[in-house]
């Protein structure tokens, strides 16, 4: 990514103020002038690496995931959560929601507990309608009800 591309998606952009102060991560790619990169996990255990600007979203990223596991456009219900390793808890990302923010309070988290863990998810948010015919949403959708079955989580 170029100088001239950082400041043009940095102008150009109507983001809201930050919250937290950047991680560490965010402050060495903009540096050294690259994408910020995190894991993307799916339900199945699977991974994506994704990389990204500090401007995106939760709700690029999300079509970027999409179109990267091969989940047709038709697809609906789908949303990024992070998840903490500390009592299971989960919460889904508003789409106007910037990961850098969200991976900033992680850093300032795991500073006071070494032992907290996170990850990003992708997930069935609505299970309002499925297509059974898409082998790939079959697939997502079958993992995700195996986990909240096997973890007494229903809803």
């Amino acid at each position: 990514m170029s100088v001239l591309q950082c400041l043009t998606s940095c102008c150009s952009s109507d983001l809201s103020r930050r919250q937290w102060s950047p991680s560490r991560q965010e402050i060495l790619c903009t540096l050294s002038m690259r994408p910020i990169s995190a894991r993307f996990y799916l339900m199945d255990g699977k991974y994506h690496t994704l990389s990204f600007t500090p401007n995106d979203t939760a709700g690029v990223l999300l079509s970027a995931l999409r179109n990267k596991v091969g989940l047709q456009d038709s697809a609906s219900g789908y949303s990024l959560y992070e998840l903490g390793s500390v009592n299971n808890w989960e919460r889904s990302l508003l789409s106007s929601e910037r990961p850098v923010e969200v991976m900033a309070r992680w850093e300032k988290q795991r500073a006071t507990n070494a032992a907290l863990q996170f990850k990003f998810v992708m997930k069935k948010h609505l299970f309002v309608d499925f297509d059974q015919n898409d082998p790939v949403e079959k697939e997502l959708v079958y993992h995700q009800l195996l986990h909240q079955a096997r973890n007494d989580r229903y809803g």
